[in-house]
């Protein structure tokens, strides 16, 4: 079996802590982070065909995101954490339509 290495955090003393995991564990990651990243680009073209305006669909997605985060946050534990990796596949594709969009704003096609 392959095995990576992943750093989960740094403890009271600055001792990193290492922890060894599957391939699998860190799929199961990126799946969960692409499916937030899916999730709010399907909910971006659908508030934008909804609100008519770029920037209150940023707004939307925005919101979403804090929304399950906070979310995440209040649920705790391990399903909170997944719902957490959800989260951050959505701030990632926040961040991507936030660039697309300031791109076309400053050069128009």
């Amino acid at each position: 079996m392959l095995y990576n290495v992943l750093l989960t955090h740094i403890d009271c003393d600055n001792i990193l802590i290492i922890r060894i995991v599957e391939n699998g564990e860190i799929m199961n990651i990126l799946k969960l982070m692409s499916s937030g990243f899916l999730l709010n680009i399907i909910i971006y073209f659908f508030m934008l065909g909804i609100k008519r305006g770029k920037q209150k669909a940023l707004k939307a997605l925005f919101i979403s995101t804090a929304a399950v985060l906070l979310f995440s946050f209040l649920i705790g534990g391990w399903t909170g954490m997944g719902i957490g990796v959800i989260s951050l596949g959505m701030f990632m594709a926040y961040l991507v339509v936030l660039v697309f969009v300031k791109i076309i704003k400053r050069n128009p096609l």
